[in-house]
């Protein structure tokens, strides 16, 4: 899906540049084109150009600065893990005799189609150890960077995205998830609310990497034992989702992190499993709110991953 989806941008990208003809009037400065053709040799040299955190378009920040916020993260021993070359060898090893264990075992129980087999393994051979990275949090003062583990190639992409496939399944069984922020709006046009009512918003700080990894497994393995229905091959799915989440490796500058505390960033099933993660806490507060006269649950609330939105009485 990743190639053919790069294919694809190839090919409109083709399209625009060789086949669409371009308005060539004159409506930049000298100063500006030299400004901007400058951006474009210097990218990575001097500069480096990413995207910011809640999709508020690119920026531009000196390498110096960069490397320095992935450092000043990566220190962190409570979080990261530093490995040498030689560790890298054993993990990988490790790794990949595992996904084959787990995939064969299942396979052979009939839990794991052939197709299913191919995919989970289809990175084993060719892949790519994910680069950390960071996107910047500019509504911060002082900006941050907010982790981000690029593992296009992965062994365990296809895993990561086989799990969240599944676990999507879930989201039916919650009310406080939003796929996307075009659904809340939705909601809000058809909705009514007494005018004593007033709007909240929260912002969970750095959720993925304060969510404990064996937590969040285990509420899957209740979740799975409360609908027991929804995934059939539930064990399956939770002995990958275990490895994935637990087969965090990156690389930064050279030398070899690994993730020893909270959710990858990066990792295709870590939005999804966040979500529900976040749902069952939801509701274990909702249910305290009918018993204890001091909480109140609000009117409306609705979050996706670490935004929240909410409509509740005033008091």
């Amino acid at each position: 899906m990743d190639e053919f989806c790069w294919q694809l941008r190839a090919g409109v990208n083709d399209i625009v540049e060789n086949q669409i003809k371009f308005d060539c009037s004159v409506n930049l400065s000298t100063k500006e084109k030299w400004a901007l053709q400058k951006l474009i040799t210097e990218k990575n040299k001097v500069h480096v150009i990413n995207d910011t955190d809640k999709n508020l378009g690119p920026a531009n920040a000196d390498k110096s600065d960069v490397i320095k916020e992935c450092k000043r993260q990566l220190v962190d021993v409570a979080t990261y893990l530093k490995l040498s070359e030689e560790d890298v060898k054993t993990f990988l090893f490790k790794s990949i005799a595992g996904l084959r264990r787990i995939v064969e075992s299942h396979f052979y129980s009939g839990s794991c189609s052939q197709k299913e087999k191919e995919f989970l393994l289809s990175n084993v051979h060719n892949y790519v150890i994910p680069h950390f990275y960071i996107i910047w949090k500019i509504l911060k003062n002082p900006p941050v960077g907010r982790p981000i583990v690029a593992g296009y190639k992965w062994i365990f992409t296809p895993a990561s995205i086989f799990v969240g496939h599944f676990l999507k399944e879930f989201y039916s069984k919650f009310d406080t998830i939003l796929n996307d922020s075009l659904s809340l709006v939705k909601l809000l046009e058809i909705s009514r609310f007494d005018k004593k009512c007033f709007l909240f918003t929260i912002d969970f700080k750095s959720l993925y990497t304060n969510i404990p990894v064996d937590d969040a497994i285990n509420s899957i393995k209740k979740l799975c034992f409360d609908f027991q229905t929804v995934i059939p091959n539930a064990h399956f799915i939770i002995e990958l989702l275990d490895l994935v989440l637990n087969s965090s490796l990156m690389v930064f500058d050279g030398e070899y992190f690994q993730q020893i505390f909270g959710l990858i960033m990066g990792t295709n099933v870590a939005p999804i499993l966040t979500n529900i993660y976040m749902a069952l806490l939801e509701n274990e507060l909702k249910m305290k709110c009918k018993t204890d006269p001091k909480l109140i649950w609000p009117v409306l609330f609705k979050r996706f991953i670490d935004d929240g939105f909410g409509i509740t009485k005033a008091v």
